[in-house]
C-alpha cells in the first residue's frame, strides 16, 4: 500500500496517515524503473521525504529505500541484467553490489532464491549495511541441525 500512495495519489492519501497519527513508515516494495504503477523508486522517496521534511507535503517519512522482490532464478524484467535473478552466489554479489550502488536501504526477498544464493546475499547485504526482509526462501530450512555427542 505504501509504495502505491507514493506513486498515485501521495498529495489525498499520505495525509490519511498524519491524521490517524502514523508519522513513520516502512516502505518494503521497490522497482528499478518507472514503468511499475505500484511501486517506487529509489528517487520518488527520496523526493517525497525532502517535500515532508520541508512541509510542502503532508505525510509520513519514509525510513526504506527497497529494492525491487527479488524472487530467484526466473527472469523477472525484459532487458535486465542476468545477476537480477540471484540464480548463484556471483549473481547475488553482483546484485548486493548495484543495490549499494543505487542507495538501496532494504532488500526485499521472495520464494524461490537458492540457498547458496540467499546466504551469500544476506552476507553481502550485512557488509554493505542493507538490512533484508521480506519471504523466506523454500529452499532455507528454519531448523538448525546440531550434532550430538553421547558420552559413555
Amino acid at each position: 500500500m505504501m509504495s502505491t500512495l507514493t506513486k498515485r495519489s501521495p498529495n489525498s492519501a499520505y495525509a490519511q496517515f498524519v491524521i490517524n497519527g502514523v508519522m513513520h513508515v516502512r516502505d518494503m516494495r521497490g522497482t528499478y524503473n518507472n514503468r511499475d504503477h505500484f511501486a517506487s523508486t529509489p528517487y520518488r522517496i527520496r523526493e517525497w521525504n525532502q517535500k515532508v521534511t520541508n512541509m510542502e507535503l503532508l505525510g509520513p517519512i519514509v525510513h526504506s529505500i527497497p529494492s525491487f522482490a527479488i524472487d530467484g532464478p526466473n527472469p523477472m524484467f525484459d532487458n535486465s541484467p542476468e545477476y537480477f535473478n540471484c540464480a548463484n552466489s556471483e549473481q547475488a554479489k553482483m546484485l548486493v553490489k548495484y543495490f549499494q550502488e543505487q542507495g538501496v536501504t532494504l532488500i526485499k526477498t521472495y520464494n524461490n532464491i537458492p540457498r547458496e544464493a540467499f546466504f551469500i546475499l544476506m552476507r553481502e547485504a550485512k557488509k554493505a549495511g542493507i538490512e533484508v526482509a521480506g519471504h523466506k526462501p523454500a529452499r532455507v530450512s528454519t531448523w538448525k541441525e546440531r550434532k550430538l555427542s553421547l558420552t559413555l
